[in-house]
């Protein structure tokens, strides 16, 4: 078990935003192997990224989900199962 001092040695010799860095992969890794896992356990399936939005009203969520199903549907229209 590392001592306090050894915590913080290593503490120091990382930036802020290096760990920030790496904090956000372990988000971006996670979900690259939940895209895998479910690639195998569907091969036929697409995957279709949920578009980058920035929502302030009821309309603004409404044009996104539209978006979204529109971007979804023409593959469920051929049987193909959508991986978002």
């Amino acid at each position: 078990m590392a001592s306090g001092g050894s915590l913080l040695h290593a503490l120091d010799q990382t930036s802020l935003t290096a760990w920030q860095d790496r904090i956000s992969l372990v988000a971006h890794q996670r979900d690259q192997a939940r895209q895998r896992a479910a690639k195998q356990l569907e091969p036929e399936s697409v995957s279709v990224a949920a578009p980058a939005a920035t929502i302030k009203t009821s309309e603004d969520l409404d044009r996104y989900v539209e978006e979204l199903r529109a971007r979804v549907q023409s593959h469920l229209a051929n049987g193909t199962t959508v991986i978002i």
